[in-house]
């Protein structure tokens, strides 16, 4: 997604977001949904909390190994170290090997870094097959995951707009009031314009997040939307508008496929406010 760049690694995902508002970086990479383990709601919320723009999206096929120090045999193994969500997708390993216990860890390529470093002969970690690369650490047994057919949606973040060409997608988040058909009413000015939603994500609304309601969104190319997926270029003209609605109601982010009936400078926040239940806020 950024080809030639320098990795700096971050312990936790405020930090990424913190690194690419203060500058120090120029874009970050952040994992946003996996097809076995769903949406990652951390960054959806860092998502709409921070001045960040989505630039591009990436469907990434993830492939678990359980990697060691060189010499180290299965039968050594006491520990195997790694991101939860990756525990999590290999639990028939586990239930094959009861007596390997196993332990979270910040990240995937970072368990493998913690096992070499400090030359752990009766652990493994559990990430990608180029952290045994980098970390010169041997790959025991590739493939361990449950399920192959396990992707990984990555969005590529930066602190400046910066719109490519041939969009296809953008996302909106919106506040709804809460009353009996709200939702509906809301999603019913997208679909009787035959635009096509293909994601929808509700999060609950914090008093933090209703400051934030009223931002900007732009739109993008294979990224660009201010918030959510946006791999798509989608004319709008976007101005601010208020957020009335109380804390407790939820925040709504849709994803649509932009057709060739929305014409350039339709509104997205005249659409919601059609609605007369939804508050546009990124």
């Amino acid at each position: 997604m950024a080809p030639g760049c320098t990795i700096v690694p971050c312990a936790r995902s405020a930090e990424v977001f913190d690194r690419v508002g203060r500058g120090s970086v120029n874009a970050a990479v952040i994992p946003i949904e996996n097809s076995l383990a769903g949406s990652v709601t951390e960054h959806f919320d860092l998502l709409l909390a921070r001045q960040v723009f989505i630039e591009r999206e990436f469907r990434l096929r993830i492939v678990h190994n359980l990697i060691t120090l060189p010499g180290v045999k299965r039968a050594d193994l006491c520990r195997v170290y790694s991101h939860p969500v990756a525990l999590e997708q290999c639990r028939d390993f586990f239930r094959r090997n009861r007596k390997v216990e196993a332990v979270p860890f910040y990240d995937t390529a970072g368990s493998v870094k913690h096992i070499v470093e400090n030359r752990l002969r009766d652990a493994a970690g559990i990430a990608g097959r180029q952290a045994a690369k980098a970390y010169k650490g041997r790959i025991l047994a590739a493939g361990i995951e449950d399920d192959k057919r396990n992707f990984t949606r990555f969005f590529l973040i930066r602190r400046k707009r910066r719109v490519l060409p041939g969009a296809n997608k953008t996302s909106i988040a919106f506040s709804l009031q809460n009353i009996p058909g709200a939702l509906f009413k809301a999603l019913s000015v997208f679909a009787l314009r035959d635009i096509s939603l293909s994601k929808i994500e509700s999060r609950p609304m914090l008093p933090s997040r209703g400051r934030r309601c009223g931002s900007e969104c732009s739109s993008s190319s294979r990224g660009g939307s201010r918030f959510g997926e946006s791999t798509g270029s989608l004319p709008l003209g976007l101005s601010t508008s208020g957020c009335s609605s109380r804390v407790g109601s939820p925040i709504v982010t849709c994803t649509f496929g932009v057709v060739q009936s929305l014409v350039s400078g339709f509104r997205i926040q005249q659409l919601l406010n059609d609605s007369g239940v939804a508050s546009f806020c990124g």
